[in-house]
């Protein structure tokens, strides 16, 4: 063994720029990364899902969030589904050159993204990046799961497909060893490639992978599978909002050209970033006007609210506005970091935002009771949440059986109006509206502070 090199990770970041509970925040996390950079044997990836999340990061479309990534050095990034939140457009100027709209100063990485129409690939996002450490030639493939299409409004993902990763990798990785000369392959991978692990662990040595960095799913793990030659090969997630720094260093023989052992750990950042980076703070400070409307108090919470409570309301909420006979929410669209909400507690702009962190519109669409029955009795109906009038358990509305022929307003929000698996564009009379589902609740957040003395009742 001749030497070693250190692989440092995150996934899943969603803009959590400030320290918060087990958030330690972007300075501390970057200080820590900073001081790894000075070592000859770092490299620095992401697996995704940086920019959105909360208020300051999403007000300037991620902007903040590249500057760090660019001062603390990042090696690559995988795209998140989130990354698309904002449209191609913005993933476009991340990648074009120019430096006036804000430039990533790292590659990104999409292998598997194609066009649905050409079957080519996106020239937005590269196939891979070749870096050197150690005078160790390093390859880095990117690619997302083939299914999280099914993550992204229907409208913005459209021209585009997924394709199975396993084979995208394979090509990938042979061309990396045996035309461009790497030592080394690692996948970094926005997806939870448990099923397909053990497939890349015993991938033949012409295209060999060496180390797997997992996002999306924001669990926490650090394991080895076994591969050829008995090398285990590591992989690693590292929760989400940077509380952990993925950790997975590779022992390089050179006398045999191939990593021969491997360490792989979840770092908790809490603990291992106790200092924060005056450059980085500085950097942040740029962004004052946006930190300001963050921090701007709307209401005061009149009662503890949880996710599943706050869902229940905004499901109301979106059936209200819009006079419709019911509304329906996915679950997701309600984040669980916003919570709990405790009674008393300021209730901030930045605060909603990390609730309803998307860009979802309300829609309205008429729906026949059994297309309605049909969507209630999908797997998928269990990340669904009715407003209260509709027992999803029954099928119940107003107390009463849906009728199959009967036309039914449902009030929602595109993402759930486009999604392919509730099916909800087979209705009639479908309304898109201009207004955004966080617009809609601050105003009915400010409106029920001004009715009971500053406070926020659900």
């Amino acid at each position: 063994m001749d030497c070693y090199i250190d692989i440092y990770t995150l996934n899943d970041f969603h803009g959590a720029l400030f320290a918060e509970g087990d958030e330690p925040g972007i300075s501390r996390l970057g200080n820590f990364l900073l001081l790894k950079r000075r070592e000859a044997t770092t490299v620095i990836l992401s697996a995704g899902d940086m920019f959105q999340g909360t208020a300051v990061s999403s007000l300037c479309h991620g902007d903040v969030v590249v500057d760090a990534m660019n001062y603390i050095g990042f090696d690559a990034m995988t795209i998140g589904n989130h990354e698309f939140d904002w449209g191609i457009e913005n993933l476009r100027r991340l990648t074009d050159g120019d430096t006036a709209n804000n430039e990533a100063g790292f590659p990104i990485l999409g292998a598997n993204i194609i066009y649905k129409e050409t079957g080519e690939p996106v020239e937005w996002a590269r196939p891979y990046a070749v870096i050197e450490r150690q005078d160790i030639k390093i390859g880095i493939i990117g690619v997302l799961g083939a299914d999280l299409t099914n993550d992204i409004l229907g409208s913005i993902i459209a021209e585009y497909e997924f394709i199975d990763p396993l084979p995208v990798i394979k090509k990938h990785s042979r061309f990396l060893r045996g035309e461009l000369g790497c030592q080394v392959v690692i996948v970094v991978a926005h997806a939870d490639t448990t099923p397909i692990n053990g497939k890349i662990a015993f991938l033949p040595a012409e295209e060999k992978v060496d180390a797997i960095v997992n996002g999306h799913t924001h669990n926490y793990y650090a394991g080895e599978t076994p591969g050829i030659g008995g090398v285990m090969i590591p992989y690693i997630q590292s929760g989400n909002n940077g509380k952990y720094i993925g950790h997975i260093r590779l022992y390089y023989d050179r006398a045999k050209q191939k990593v021969i052992d491997v360490d792989c750990e979840n770092i908790p950042a809490n603990l291992a970033c106790r200092d924060e980076s005056e450059e980085i703070n500085a950097l942040l400070s740029s962004y004052q006007d946006l930190i300001d409307i963050a921090k701007a108090e709307i209401a005061i919470a009149g009662v503890d609210i949880d996710r599943q409570r706050a869902a229940s309301w905004v499901a109301e909420i979106i059936k209200k506005h819009a006079d419709a006979d019911l509304g329906v929410i996915n679950i997701g669209g309600i984040r669980d970091a916003a919570f709990p909400i405790t009674k008393g507690e300021p209730v901030t702009y930045g605060r909603v935002f990390r609730m309803t962190p998307f860009e979802n519109k309300i829609v309205t669409v008429e729906l026949k009771g059994d297309q309605l029955r049909e969507i209630i009795a999908r797997p998928a109906a269990g990340k669904l949440v009715f407003s209260s009038n509709f027992d999803a358990a029954s099928g119940l509305l107003e107390g009463k059986k849906l009728k199959a022929g009967e036309y039914y307003l449902t009030a929602t929000v595109d993402f759930v109006l486009e999604a392919p698996v509730y099916q909800m564009l087979a209705g009639r009379k479908i309304d898109y509206s201009d207004i955004k589902l966080r617009d809609l609740l601050v105003g009915k957040i400010a409106a029920s502070a001004s009715r009971n003395n500053g406070f926020w009742q659900t």
